[in-house]
């Protein structure tokens, strides 16, 4: 069986103000295309189908284009709900659509398999759409599972989680992607350190508190009140995907021998973010073990914009976004992963490169040079993130940048020469001086030059008005 793994098409989005219309239109005719040269049989997309929970007419409009097309070439088509989506309104015709396309956006539902088969026999697909602990916390599927007596995980628990001691998926009987390299140390002992400031890389201390962990098990006279308790409670991503993940294993295990396919929208600890995935670490950790996927032949992984593989691991696979939706993903090649399902499992993941309808691209130097040398003429229809190196902020910057480069979207001043921070507090640095002097440092902050004695002396004159108005209203206008 071939499945074709896509995500995060995020119909509708801007860049900076820039229409991406055009190339999220190129990105369907591409997948269409791959869907019926490849002959795929499964095309899965792992959520954040739209950018926003109200998308624009011609996104939705693109979004049912997209699935009639590749219904017509004879694949069976499975979509979940991302953090972006809105749940309801993604899944509400989702009963009334062609039996071979799939929209699921219920958590009620996850462990209800789509089954699709190949010449070697069914395979389970498990779509889970992304779920909001606090708000799916009473409608997830309950299972008599064992790690769910406690509530709380232990020590032992997390630290499988993470990858210590867990099963490393490297054995024979594992595929080998060779291009991808062997998994990195650093990945392998938890979290990565998102790379971009504002995004959050933690575990639920509640979760790994041993203290929390009671005793010895309790009565099993409270066994179900306890249940109740913990459905009714907000937990953690971990948590939550835990007990999804118990419920999709209940489901395998009346199905012995089944190959099995995951369709999931997480962060799953080990695997590297950018600028433009939204944080959802609100209302508890944002990470998910990788370790709740043991088990399962394939997991296609939404939510992160760069293709990757989770720890190394060949079957735990972001393919990430078609397209690049901020300036940090320039250098990411992005792809759609055509999975291969053999008879006793995964036999092969190969990237099938998206075309790039028109290349991001970041230019710096001083502004001069970017308006004059050859070399940046290759870039004049690329959307461009501009940073000036001048030491004085250049004027009139942006509109002379897009006279050379029109689709010039970000501009930032970051001179070479420019001083050492200064991390005094504002009242230390303004303790003993004049108003004059704090107002020209604040011009030479902003521009980057220091006043000159002209610009001082147009500053001194307004100073002086403005002293006048608030001590004598009535002589407004005749200072």
């Amino acid at each position: 069986m071939l499945v074709l793994h896509t995500s995060d098409w995020h119909l509708g989005r801007r860049l900076h103000g820039f229409d991406l219309a055009t190339a999220q239109a190129a990105y369907v005719d591409h997948l269409v295309q791959v869907t019926r040269t490849e002959r795929v049989d499964l095309v899965v997309v792992a959520g954040d189908v739209h950018d926003r929970a109200i998308p624009p007419v011609g996104a939705l409009r693109l979004f049912d284009e997209a699935l009639s097309r590749l219904r017509d070439t004879g694949a069976r088509v499975v979509v979940i709900s991302g953090n972006h989506d809105a749940a309801a309104r993604l899944g509400d015709k989702a009963g009334l659509l062609d039996p071979r396309v799939a929209i699921r956006t219920d958590p009620a539902r996850l462990a209800s398999a789509v089954v699709v088969e190949d010449r070697f026999g069914p395979v389970r697909v498990y779509p889970v759409p992304y779920l909001e602990p606090a708000a799916v916390a009473e409608v997830l599927p309950v299972v008599d599972d064992p790690a769910d007596e406690l509530e709380t995980d232990t020590p032992d628990d997390s630290a499988a989680d993470l990858g210590a001691g867990g099963p490393a998926r490297t054995g024979p009987g594992d595929p080998v992607d060779p291009a991808a390299g062997p998994p990195s140390p650093a990945l392998a002992e938890g979290p990565v350190e998102p790379p971009f400031p504002g995004m959050v890389s933690l575990f639920d201390e509640d979760e790994l508190a041993p203290s929390l962990v009671p005793a010895a098990p309790r009565p099993p006279a409270f066994h179900d009140g306890r249940r109740r308790a913990r459905r009714a409670a907000a937990l953690s991503h971990a948590g939550t995907m835990r007990r999804a993940m118990a419920a999709v294993r209940a489901d395998l295990a009346d199905h012995p021998g089944a190959r099995s396919v995951v369709v999931a929208h997480a962060w799953v600890t080990g695997a590297a973010g950018s600028d433009s995935e939204r944080d959802i670490s609100v209302g508890g950790a944002a990470h998910v073990p990788a370790a709740l996927f043991d088990g399962i032949t394939y997991a296609a992984l939404g939510h992160l914009h760069r293709p990757q593989r989770v720890l190394g691991r060949a079957d735990l696979r972001y393919s990430g976004s078609p397209l690049a939706y901020s300036f940090s993903e320039t250098q990411d090649a992005k792809a759609s992963l055509l999975v291969e399902l053999g008879p006793a499992g995964l036999a092969r993941v190969e990237p099938i490169p998206v075309p790039v309808h028109r290349r991001m691209t970041i230019l710096r130097g001083p502004l001069e040079q970017l308006l004059t040398r050859l070399e940046y003429g290759e870039h004049t229809e690329d959307l461009v993130a501009a940073v000036l190196t001048d030491d004085a902020r250049p004027v009139d910057a942006m509109s002379r940048l897009r006279a050379r480069f029109p689709h010039t979207l970000v501009l930032r001043h970051e001179p070479e020469h420019a001083p050492a921070p200064d991390d005094r507090t504002f009242t230390q640095r303004t303790r003993g001086r004049d108003d004059l002097d704090v107002a020209a440092d604040f011009v030479d902050f902003a521009r980057g030059t220091p006043a000159d004695e002209d610009e001082r002396s147009l500053l001194a004159d307004a100073l002086t008005a403005a002293r006048l108005t608030a001590s004598w209203p009535d002589a407004r206008g005749e200072a």
